[in-house]
């Protein structure tokens, strides 16, 4: 408990720093005059999330023969390489709706890991924090009744790793992102979304100075109305990642298939596919269901499961350091409530049990609540 708590403490001395503050400062700024004037309406705006995030993976260790081939480190958590989920996420969603065909979303976005422990060459240990935050602006204008189009940018500052026990340097990661993308609706029966993402990342070096990883990320879905009460969708990523140094780019592909079905009991429920492919001989394939019911008009009740399956082909490959027989699957359970009250605030409550074949399971408890000015 005094772990947690201290986890806790250094999550929130960040996270709730002045640039949340003057997040939310921007969008009353931002606010139309004619708004303060003539109240709330549907073509000006404003909404305001906060969400908060915790994992206890903490209380899980690693297999004892990971344990072994590690012994000078102090593995209390997953490693990023089997999963991403934070200890501590907070995230702050500012959106701003200027008339019928404009809308603004800033969004800051802080994720604390933990610690990691390291020993120098003298055997004395060592300790640093591992955390990222993310500075996201987005604009989305409607060009007609068919066509919508959208940007982003971003900043990032992240833990990148450990450079040198010895000197106790640690590397950072900054980069930037922007993306550009557009929706074309046919009359609601035939949908096509596609984007593209240009990242420029820089890590520090060991000498003092940095190495540039750049990425680029091109995204198509595609979602077609069957009838009035069932859809289809399928989604496409590929993502292509530069070399640096002696190390070679990553590349994968994803296809993601989707079908919904609305229910005459007031529910939904969605099937989907995933299957995924890179260059580093991995390769994963997951199914999953959702489904979704209004217990009243003001509450949705969502139960989710989801399978993965993750297999390398290359016994050179890291995975094979970390994933026992070459081989890892996960199972995730979900149940979230979403609320509304006076049909402008939504509470969300969310909780997810996340297992493995390695030994490694997961609960996961989230929290937001969106609120309409």
């Amino acid at each position: 408990m005094k772990r947690i708590s201290m986890n806790l403490n250094h999550f929130l001395d960040v996270y709730l720093s002045p640039i949340t503050g003057i997040i939310i400062v921007i969008s009353f700024i931002l606010i139309p005059r004619s708004v303060l004037a003539i109240g709330l309406n549907f073509d000006y705006y404003t909404k305001v999330k906060f969400e908060y995030q915790y994992s206890d993976y903490e209380e899980f260790k690693w297999q004892p023969y990971i344990e072994y081939n590690f012994g000078k480190h102090e593995y209390t958590q997953p490693n990023p390489f089997l999963n991403s989920f934070p200890e501590h996420r907070g995230l702050t969603k500012i959106t701003q709706g200027f008339g019928q065909n404009f809308e603004l979303q800033l969004m800051y976005h802080y994720s604390y890991q933990g610690k990691e422990y390291y020993y120098d060459d003298t055997g004395n240990q060592g300790v640093f924090d591992t955390e990222e935050g993310f500075y996201n602006a987005r604009g989305e204008y409607m060009v007609n009744n068919n066509l919508t189009v959208n940007g982003t940018i971003q900043y990032s500052e992240a833990t990148a790793g450990l450079l040198d026990a010895n000197t106790r340097k640690v590397a950072d990661l900054r980069g930037w992102m922007g993306d550009f993308g557009f929706i074309y609706d046919f009359g609601g029966f035939f949908k096509i979304e596609q984007s593209i993402s240009l990242f420029y990342n820089k890590v520090d070096d060991i000498d003092g100075g940095y190495v540039n990883s750049n990425a680029q990320s091109y995204n198509l879905k595609l979602r077609q109305a069957l009838s009035h009460t069932t859809a289809t969708q399928v989604k496409f990523n590929y993502f292509n990642s530069d070399p640096v140094a002696e190390e070679k780019g990553l590349r994968y592909g994803t296809f993601t298939w989707w079908i919904s079905q609305w229910l005459p009991t007031e529910s939904a429920v969605h099937f989907n596919l995933r299957y995924h492919k890179d260059n580093q001989g991995i390769t994963s394939f997951g199914p999953g269901i959702e489904v979704s019911h209004y217990l009243n008009w003001a509450t949705i009740l969502t139960l989710s499961y989801r399978n993965n399956k993750m297999i390398s082909d290359n016994p050179e490959s890291d995975f094979y350091e970390v994933v026992r027989k070459g081989s890892f699957h996960s199972n995730a359970f979900t149940a979230m409530v979403t609320r509304t009250i006076w049909g402008d605030t939504i509470f969300v409550l969310k909780y997810r049990y996340y297992t493995t074949n390695q030994n490694i399971s997961i609960n996961t408890y989230m929290f937001s609540i969106e609120q309409v000015i």
